[in-house]
């Protein structure tokens, strides 16, 4: 599912440059994890990042190269062979934008590649870029809701993102969010 050897060019600085539509390497935290279940590292789209109460933030989207019905909603899928190399991957990858997480850049579970010291793999490009955009505007106004909630408040681990449920207009009618 990974590509690491064609990573796009990056800085030391990434947590500066990192913006929508980058794909990085995270350790997804796992749902309902038992004893001894890890986070599975895993390619993570970038949905949006922001600052929050001084940190800098971003909203990754779950990233799988399973082909089963679970995880589905609000998806962008890269499997072209040339949208597979911009991006970093090694196999067809769904970017499921109705599981996500949102992580301070500071956050230990972003995974560096030893050749850029930068979790960041690979960029979407042409119309992945557009896809990416509209999804996003299907979730923002209930993700700002969850920022303005953080707002203020101390943030020290992974915040899980869940949409639920989606009304007739595209927004969903359900959120909820909770720290790790």
């Amino acid at each position: 599912m990974l590509d690491t050897s064609n990573a796009v060019a990056t800085t030391v600085e990434w947590q500066t440059t990192l913006i929508p539509g980058d794909i990085v390497r995270f350790a997804f935290p796992i749902r309902n994890a038992g004893p001894g279940m890890s986070a599975k590292p895993r390619p993570c789209l970038v949905l949006e990042v922001r600052t929050i109460n001084g940190h800098r933030c971003a909203w990754l989207g779950y990233g799988t190269s399973a082909t089963t019905t679970s995880n589905q909603g609000y998806e962008l899928r890269v499997n072209h062979p040339a949208d597979m190399q911009k991006c970093g991957l090694e196999k067809p990858t769904r970017f499921v934008c109705g599981r996500c997480v949102l992580v301070l850049l500071d956050c230990p579970d972003f995974l560096m590649c030893k050749e850029t010291g930068s979790p960041v793999i690979g960029r979407l490009s042409g119309s992945l870029v557009t896809r990416l955009v509209r999804l996003v505007g299907f979730v923002k106004p209930d993700l700002d809701d969850v920022f303005a909630r953080l707002r203020g408040s101390d943030i020290w681990g992974p915040v899980a993102i869940q949409v639920h449920r989606h009304n007739r207009r595209g927004r969903a009618s359900h959120l909820s969010g909770s720290v790790r």
